[in-house]
C-alpha cells in the first residue's frame, strides 16, 4: 500500500502539476508569441518526449489510485458509503474522467500532429492547406482538452487532498 500510495501522489503531482502550468501558463504564452510559440509548443509536445510523460505519469496515477480504493474499500460497498470513501469516489471519478479526456482529446491528437509533423519534415517542402488545417485542428482539439482536463483534476486533487477532514466535517 506504501507503495502504491508513492506511486500515485508522485504520478499524479507531475501530471496535474504538468497540466496546470501548461493551461495557465505555457498555453497562454504560446499564443502571445505567435509562430515563435507554435515552434516552441511543437518541440515541447511533440518532440521532446512530454506527452508521453504526461500520458505514462497519468496512467500510472490512475491505476495506482484504483488498486488502493479497492485494497481499502474491498469493495465492501457498506463501508463505500462512508463519507471519507464518497469523497474518494468524486475525486477518483474526477481523476478518471480527466484521464479519459486526455487519452481522447490529447494524446490522439497529438499522436495525429506528430504524423503530420513526420509527413512535412519528410517531404521537404512546407506543409499542404490540407496539413495545416488538420493540425489547427488537432491543436484546438488538445487546448480543449488540456482546459477541460485540468479542471477535473482540480477536483480529484481536492477530494483526495480534503477527504479525511471533509469526512469529519460531514460526520
Amino acid at each position: 500500500m506504501v507503495i502504491l500510495r508513492l506511486i500515485h501522489i508522485v504520478a499524479g503531482v507531475f501530471w496535474a502539476g504538468g497540466a496546470f502550468f501548461l493551461v495557465s501558463f505555457v498555453s497562454p504564452a504560446v499564443e502571445a508569441t505567435g509562430a515563435e510559440g507554435r515552434k516552441f509548443i511543437q518541440q515541447m509536445s511533440l518532440k521532446s518526449g512530454m506527452s508521453n510523460a504526461m500520458a505514462g505519469m497519468a496512467t500510472l496515477t490512475a491505476l495506482s489510485g484504483i488498486i488502493m480504493y479497492i485494497m481499502l474499500t474491498e469493495l465492501d460497498t457498506d463501508l463505500m458509503h462512508a463519507n471519507y470513501y464518497v469523497i474518494l469516489a468524486i475525486g477518483a471519478a474526477a481523476g478518471l474522467a480527466g484521464w479519459i479526456v486526455g487519452l481522447l482529446m490529447i494524446t490522439r491528437p497529438t499522436g495525429k500532429m506528430k504524423r503530420i509533423v513526420a509527413e512535412i519534415e519528410s517531404s521537404g517542402g512546407p506543409p499542404s492547406p490540407e496539413q495545416m488545417t488538420a493540425m489547427q485542428a488537432s491543436a484546438h482539439t488538445v487546448g480543449q482538452g488540456s482546459r477541460i482536463a485540468s479542471v477535473l483534476l482540480v477536483i480529484a486533487v481536492v477530494c483526495m487532498a480534503s477527504a479525511q477532514p471533509l469526512a469529519a466535517l460531514l460526520a
